[in-house]
């Protein structure tokens, strides 16, 4: 199976997985916030082993990792990270079909605009391009990454919604573990040579040894807290796709930057039409709430 089939089977599964994983956020959690994660993490986690909806997601999410981390051995970010984008679309639709969310008419011409761009990039898909990227690069991404994270977390003392700040931060993280992810295949086609498959005991071994595996890891343990903390204070509809807009977006700068990726002008014009359509799907508008009547005093 080549890099884009790959990648359309791992948005597949994450899609389901974050719905699942929403709705068993809804039947088991009331709103709850960064300070509550942190002081209550053991009885969160222990709800949510308990609970087989959020369980199920969990077994598509690592299916969908799985699939993903395949994608990235045969093909370069920018290839993959834009196809992966349909995690949105079917996020948004699984969430209108079995969570009865609502999703506006210009969420619709969004799903729309990235289905377009998924096409466009799958058919200007192209041979590997990646370069290795100096250590010195990759301390400087994973430090710049930790201040962006920092950064979204802080949002909501400018006006910003929580669950905004908390998609925003969620994507950051998991946009770093998919940039790991691609210099761990990379490092570890260079050490047990071609392919990349799962299947092979040598790439378990020589994925087991080597320090990106450990910040994927990491990242993507940050980025899971995060989410699951958004999807109980906002709409699946409304906070996968503000994830993957920064979870995308962040990956596909870091391979021109740092991994010297080589894109051609079809290949851009699909990455511009998904990210818009990523946009155009995030986009929530809040209602205005009244100003709360004071109560009188004697």
């Amino acid at each position: 199976m080549n890099a884009v089939l790959l990648a359309i089977a791992a948005s597949i599964f994450w899609g389901i997985g974050n719905v699942m994983q929403k709705q068993g956020m809804a039947t088991s959690f009331p709103k709850i916030s960064i300070r509550d994660v942190l002081r209550q993490f053991g009885l969160i986690v222990k709800t949510l082993l308990s609970n087989w909806l959020w369980l199920v997601g969990l077994v598509c999410m690592l299916m969908g990792m799985a699939l993903f981390a395949t994608a990235l051995g045969k093909g370069d970010i920018t290839l993959v990270q834009p196809i992966v984008c349909l995690t949105g679309v079917v996020a948004a639709i699984g969430g209108v079909v079995f969570l009865k969310e609502k999703v506006s008419r210009i969420e619709w011409i969004g799903i729309a605009a990235i289905l377009l761009g998924v096409v466009l990039v799958g058919v200007a898909g192209h041979g590997e391009t990646s370069t290795m990227p100096s250590g010195l690069s990759v301390l400087a991404l994973n430090a710049m990454t930790v201040l962006l994270v920092i950064g979204a977390l802080a949002l909501k003392r400018l006006g910003a919604t929580l669950e905004f700040g908390l998609a925003v931060a969620a994507g950051v993280s998991f946009g770093l573990a998919n940039v790991m992810g691609k210099l761990l295949t990379q490092r570890v086609i260079l050490e047990v040579g071609d392919p990349f498959s799962l299947t092979r005991l040598a790439v378990w071994g020589s994925l087991a040894i080597d320090y990106p595996l450990y910040i994927v890891i990491a990242c993507n343990l940050v980025g899971a807290t995060l989410q699951q903390t958004a999807f109980a204070n906002g709409r699946a509809s409304v906070v996968t796709p503000i994830l993957t807009i920064i979870a995308n977006i962040l990956p596909i700068v870091a391979a021109l930057a740092f991994f010297s990726e080589q894109i051609e002008a079809l290949h851009a014009i699909g990455i511009a039409v998904v990210v818009v359509g990523t946009v155009l799907l995030g986009i929530k508008f809040e209602s205005k709430q009244p100003a709360p009547v004071p109560e009188a005093t004697e």
